[in-house]
């Protein structure tokens, strides 16, 4: 599983981020895993959404999905300024990186259920 790297110890979390407007899903999702991690989707599933909060109050929903990916190219630097790297780890430990708790572990048995 990729995660991103943003400056600071231990801040590693899942690619992604918001769409542009007129983007589809799709569309985001193709263009933030080339920014952030110089990955192509070869095909993509939904897993599911989260409903949030924002720190301003402002509703937010992050649509989570399982990808297969290429990753070719040699990552240089994401154009939103935030992610300085990423790196490949086993599923399994995803959450230990990215330190979603109950929501990380149903994350990983999901992906788990599907590739069966």
């Amino acid at each position: 599983m990729p995660i991103v790297h943003y400056p600071g110890d231990g801040n590693d979390n899942l690619p992604g981020g918001r769409s542009e407007p007129g983007e589809t899903i799709e569309q985001t999702l193709v263009r933030e895993l080339d920014e952030e991690i110089k990955a192509k989707v070869i095909s993509w599933y939904p897993l599911g959404y989260q409903d949030g909060i924002n720190t301003d109050g402002k509703r937010i929903y992050q649509l989570r999905v399982y990808a297969k990916l290429t990753i070719d190219d040699k990552f240089v630097k994401d154009p939103g300024g935030s992610v300085i790297g990423h790196s490949l780890v086993p599923l399994e430990e995803l959450n230990q990186h990215i330190k979603w708790g109950e929501i990380g572990d149903r994350l990983v048995d999901m992906v788990l259920r599907l590739k069966k």
